[in-house]
């Protein structure tokens, strides 16, 4: 995992995520959806639920408290 691997942001009320350029990579597994690997310095859409796994060593998931 890189020291610089990904930042979340908002973008208004929209949580968005960007894969740094990081070596190993970052792949996004939404509901719905198979695993994604993300492309460096794209932004992609968080939604409640998703899976994010850092170089497939550390992986968290994002929920929205209620």
């Amino acid at each position: 995992v890189s020291r610089m691997h990904v930042r979340v942001t908002l973008d208004g009320w929209q949580p968005m995520l960007r894969d740094l350029g990081s070596a190993n990579g970052t792949t996004l597994t939404l509901l719905s959806a198979p695993p994604r690997q993300l492309r460096p310095q794209e932004d992609y859409l968080l939604e409640p639920g998703c899976v994010v796994s850092l170089a497939e060593v550390i992986s968290f998931r994002f929920d929205v408290a209620e």
